[in-house]
C-alpha cells in the first residue's frame, strides 16, 4: 500500500486525465470521525453518513485521497497517524492519493485545478449565488447547485436525485458540500463519463477576496492565513482563462 505525497498526486491526476476520466475524492479526519460514529466538531448526522461514507471509500473507480504523513507526524505517531491508518484500512486500496493535492496545485503554478472548469461544469456548494456572479464576471461559464452549510446530509437523497436526472449534461462535476461530497460522487461514478472531483473547501479561498465576510474564516485553512488569497485567485481565474482559450 503506498500514499503518494502532493506533487505525486497531482502528477498522477495529470496522467489520468491525460487518457479519460477522472474520480477524485478526498478524506481526512472529519470524515474519519463520523465513521467512527463521531460528529467531529460538525452538525452532521454520523448515524446518517457513517454506513455511507464506509461504503464510498471503499467503492472501485475513484483516486481515493488521505491525509499523508510527515516525518514529525510519524516520530510523535500523533493523531494523524491514527486518521491515516484507519482510513487506508477502511478503503483498502493499493494506492492512495494526497488529500491536499488541491491546495498544493492551487498554491504552487495552479496548472491543474483550471482543467476541471473545461466544457460544461456543475459545482455543489454553499456560496451558490456568490459562486455564479463572481465566475460570470470573470468570463466563466459554470452551474452552480446550492446545498447547505452544514447538515447537508439531510439533502441527500434530493441531491442525488437531481445529479442522476442531469449529470450527464456536464463534463465535470465538482464538489465543495462537505462530507456527502463524497458520497454523491460515487453515486455518479457507474452513471456519468466525466470527471468527478472532491474541490473541498478550497472553493471558499477562491471566493473569499469578493466576500465582505471572509469565508476562510469559517473554517480551520490555516495555510490560507499564511498566503494572499487575492493573488492566488486572481492567478487561479486567469489560468481558467488561458485553459479556455
Amino acid at each position: 500500500m503506498t500514499v503518494l505525497d502532493r506533487i505525486q498526486t497531482c502528477g498522477l491526476i495529470k496522467e489520468q486525465l491525460g487518457v479519460g476520466r477522472v474520480a477524485v475524492s478526498r478524506y481526512s479526519d472529519g470524515e474519519y470521525a463520523l465513521m467512527c460514529g463521531k460528529a467531529a466538531g460538525t452538525k452532521e448526522n454520523p448515524k446518517a453518513l457513517a454506513g455511507l461514507l464506509k461504503k464510498a471509500i471503499h467503492t472501485p473507480g475513484q483516486l481515493v485521497c488521505v491525509n499523508h504523513l510527515k516525518p514529525h507526524n510519524i516520530r510523535n505517531n500523533d493523531k494523524w497517524v491514527k486518521v491515516q491508518r484507519g482510513l487506508v484500512k477502511l478503503g483498502e486500496c493499493s494506492q492512495y492519493g494526497c488529500a491536499n493535492w488541491n491546495i498544493s496545485d492551487y498554491q504552487d503554478d495552479c496548472s491543474l485545478l483550471p482543467n476541471f472548469f473545461k466544457g460544461s461544469v456543475l459545482l455543489l456548494t454553499r456560496f451558490a449565488s456568490l459562486g455564479k456572479v463572481v465566475f460570470k464576471d470573470k468570463g466563466i461559464d459554470i452551474e452552480c447547485m446550492q446545498t447547505k452549510g452544514s447538515s447537508a446530509s439531510d439533502e441527500y437523497g434530493i441531491i442525488k436525485t437531481k445529479l442522476l436526472d442531469t449529470c450527464n449534461k456536464y463534463d465535470n462535476i465538482l464538489f465543495s458540500c462537505g462530507p456527502i461530497g463524497k458520497v454523491l460522487l460515487v453515486d455518479l461514478i457507474s452513471h456519468f463519463k466525466g470527471n468527478l472531483i472532491d474541490f473541498g473547501s478550497l472553493v471558499n479561498a477562491i471566493l473569499d477576496p469578493y466576500c465582505k465576510k471572509s469565508l476562510v474564516a469559517q473554517w480551520d485553512m490555516s495555510w490560507s492565513r499564511k498566503v494572499n488569497l487575492k493573488k492566488l485567485s486572481d492567478r487561479f481565474f486567469a489560468n481558467v482563462g488561458v485553459v479556455l482559450g
